[in-house]
C-alpha cells in the first residue's frame, strides 16, 4: 500500500562532516497534509560557517511552495507537527559551547512564532506533547 508518493530528495550520507566534502545533508523530514518539510544542513564556504534550510514541497510534484528559510545562528537536529505548527529543535553554538534552541513556525504562514533557548546541551530531538513551546 502507498500511503504518499515523495519527490525524489538527493541525500549525500558522509561519515565525516568535513565542510570541504560535501553539500546539502538531510537531518530531518516532517509530514504535514499534502506537504513535505525538509531540515537541510550545508556549509557556507563564504561565511566559514555551517547553515541550516527549511525547504516544503508539495506531495506528489515536488513543487517548492516557498522560498527555503535559512537560519545562519541555529543548527536544526529535528522536526516535528503537531495541530497548524511545525517545530524545530536544535543548537547554537556560543564560545566554545552548544545552546539548545526549540522553536515554533505557523505552518500556514512559515512565521516563526516562538523561539526558547537553554542554558547548555543539544536535543538530538523533539517530541510535542499537547502542543505547547
Amino acid at each position: 500500500m502507498v500511503v504518499a508518493q515523495y519527490h525524489r530528495v538527493e541525500v549525500v550520507w558522509r561519515k565525516s562532516l568535513n565542510p570541504d566534502e560535501g553539500p546539502d545533508i538531510l537531518i530531518s523530514t516532517c509530514l504535514g497534509g499534502d506537504r513535505l518539510y525538509i531540515v537541510y544542513r550545508s556549509y557556507s564556504r563564504e561565511r566559514g560557517s555551517w547553515t541550516s534550510r527549511l525547504e516544503v514541497r508539495e506531495l506528489g510534484s515536488g513543487a517548492l511552495v516557498a522560498e527555503p528559510m535559512v537560519w545562519d545562528d541555529v543548527l536544526w537536529r529535528s522536526c516535528n507537527i503537531y495541530g497548524g505548527t511545525l517545530y524545530l529543535a536544535g543548537y547554537k553554538v556560543v564560545g566554545e559551547g552548544r545552546v539548545w534552541v526549540v522553536a515554533s513556525l505557523s505552518l500556514s504562514s512559515l512565521q516563526e512564532l516562538r523561539r526558547v533557548e537553554g542554558v547548555s546541551g543539544a536535543p538530538t530531538h523533539i517530541t510535542i506533547y499537547g502542543g505547547n513551546l
